[in-house]
């Protein structure tokens, strides 16, 4: 008796995390090869042991796989030899992740011994290619393998390990498309950097436009209509401000301002009646301090900012103290773009101008650990955590998102969003959908849980800068380049 089987290899190489690398050609024509590189669990599986698991998934139906764990080695990439195992630019051992994949579950199958022979022969020339990959890549597709069950006098020993099932359902696919419409183009003098709903009343949106900021009530669009500078909620900085975030009991309004006099501070104000609650002057006061991005922990005890000199500082609001925040990356005044704090406070995360993602201790100050791809990645210029601090998603000048899971600091999904840069990212309330504005002109809204796109918001005619939900899910606010369109507000039908 013949069966049809596929192959499929999960590894990562001296640049990228693991990924799945080459994949049956249905699944990869489905997208759907992120969920090999979840379900293929390295730890399920004994030296000597290979692994026999069920997969349900509604996208999928029903799948098994059969793979095995070994040590990645010079030989492998045929540099040499040697049984030298392989390690990334951290220094960690690299292993692979083999197998075939059966449509259908198969409990009883007896498959031969010297299956993985053929296995490791034909996945190694797709590990060759992949080795020297500093971006990532679609998973090569895998025609069928048959192989022959009957009259086998050896066979492999399998170990069977628990099913798993990945999340969603039919009925998901179809809530899962999103329909959005703008409901309102506001023109603006200037650029758009900065669009922010207030954390509890979605009606209040605050928008950074050259050297004026200003809060608007949407619950009266009528009064948008007016020209840009109305009588609405103005709140006059002076200076270019660079980043506005409001504080999450709503009650202060942070911004970055580039000021001749001051030079760059970090300025906290009573965004109702627009009176100066406090400023921190301890960036640079040259060009290259200028201020990128704002956060404040989720308690309101401080506020976070990150600078064009790499310099990282974390300002006590009550007592106006600072601490500044060291590693190799800030001394040697890499650019630091963007910056956010998990939403229960246990961490501080910056993306820089090499790609590098840190993640710090907000509490001493000390650089935790690197995530991220070294070295081979564009500019970090957003990232953001999901309600739940489980995960972090940084956008990048190659127009990719990478979702990271906190927990093990490891890249679960890698989804090629755009063509151009994405310069914002943004989480719905509940987590499951994420949303990119680039360079492209459009927003994309993205499944987190699938890597799906669920809808495209278009009409923007320059870069996209920034993009927000309101804190209801409802709404989203994007400001772009255009000055006759600068801010558009979405609402989901």
């Amino acid at each position: 008796m013949n069966i049809d089987t596929w192959i499929f290899l999960i590894s990562r190489n001296q640049y990228l995390d693991y990924r799945t690398i080459a994949a049956p050609d249905f699944i990869c024509q489905d997208s759907s090869a992120h969920i090999l590189s979840k379900s293929a669990d390295a730890e399920l599986v004994g030296d000597k042991n290979i692994a026999y698991r069920e997969i349900c998934n509604y996208r999928l139906g029903e799948i098994t796989l059969i793979y095995r764990v070994l040590k990645a080695t010079a030989k492998d990439i045929g540099s040499d030899n040697s049984e030298e195992v392989l390690r990334d630019s951290y220094g960690r051992e690299i292993s692979l992740i083999e197998g075939v994949i059966i449509k259908g579950f198969q409990p009883d199958i007896k498959l031969p011994a010297n299956l993985f022979e053929t296995v490791h022969q034909q996945t190694m020339e797709a590990y060759q290619k992949f080795w020297e990959c500093s971006t990532p890549q679609p998973a090569s597709p895998t025609p069928v393998l048959t192989v022959e069950t009957s009259n086998t006098k050896a066979i492999l020993s399998l170990k069977r390990v628990k099913s798993y099932t990945a999340k969603g359902s039919l009925s998901s696919v179809t809530v899962q498309q999103q329909t959005w419409h703008c409901i309102h183009n506001q023109s603006t003098f200037g650029s758009i950097n900065s669009v922010v709903f207030h954390p509890k009343y979605p009606n209040y949106l605050a928008i950074r436009c050259k050297q004026i900021v200003q809060v608007w009530d949407l619950s009266d669009l009528k009064k948008l209509k007016l020209p840009f500078n109305y009588k609405g909620f103005p709140i006059p900085f002076g200076g270019s401000t660079c980043s506005i975030a409001f504080s999450p009991d709503g009650q202060l309004l942070a911004t970055g301002m580039i000021e001749r006099g001051d030079g760059n501070t970090v300025k906290l104000w009573n965004w109702q009646t627009k009176e100066l609650w406090k400023d921190f002057s301890g960036h640079s006061h040259a060009t290259n301090g200028r201020i990128f991005d704002l956060s404040f922990s989720p308690d309101c005890s401080f506020l976070a900012s990150c600078s064009q000199d790499g310099i990282v500082k974390l300002w006590d609001i009550k007592s106006g103290g600072e601490l500044q925040l060291n590693s190799p990356i800030s001394r040697r005044g890499i650019p630091v773009h963007a910056i956010a704090f998990s939403p229960d406070g246990n961490f501080l995360v910056t993306g820089d101008e090499n790609g590098g993602i840190k993640i710090w201790n907000p509490r001493s100050g000390q650089e935790i650990e690197t995530v991220g791809i070294k070295g081979c990645t564009g500019q970090v210029k957003s990232i953001a955590f999901s309600p739940n601090s489980q995960l972090l998603v940084s956008g990048d000048t190659t127009g990719s998102i990478k979702i990271w899971n906190l927990k093990d600091r490891r890249e679960v999904r890698h989804i090629q969003a755009h063509k151009l840069p994405i310069q914002s990212i943004s989480f719905s309330p509940d987590g499951k959908t994420l949303a990119s504005g680039s360079d492209d002109h459009d927003i994309k809204l993205w499944d987190v849980e699938t890597g799906n796109q669920v809808a495209t918001l278009s009409g923007h005619s320059d870069v996209v800068n920034s993009v927000a939900f309101s804190h209801d899910g409802k709404m989203i606010a994007s400001g772009s380049d255009d000055s006759k369109e600068g801010v558009k507000i979405w609402q989901i039908s």
